[in-house]
């Protein structure tokens, strides 16, 4: 991963607490905007979307529907100079 690279990862509610990433929004290799919606994500309580915190080039890590733990990396954020 680049250094300039931002990881996306997921909120924490609680230590045991088990996120579902029901889906992506934009495309792997997509071009973000700052405070876009990336994908949504899913907790026993709630249903959440998770923002882009730069502007870059989308990397995603996982599938829509997996299962991931609090904290788990998701994708990164590369600038766009990067792609």
């Amino acid at each position: 991963m680049n250094a300039n690279c931002i990881e996306i990862e997921t909120p924490s509610f609680g230590p045991d607490e088990e996120l579902r990433l029901v889906r992506w929004y934009v495309a792997d290799g997509e071009l973000v905007a700052y405070e876009q919606a990336l994908c949504e994500l899913e907790t026993k309580k709630a249903t959440m979307d998770l923002y882009a915190m730069s502007s870059g080039v989308l990397k995603r890590l996982l599938c829509d529907g997996e299962l991931i733990k609090p904290g788990f990396p998701i994708g990164t954020i590369a600038p766009q100079t990067d792609r």
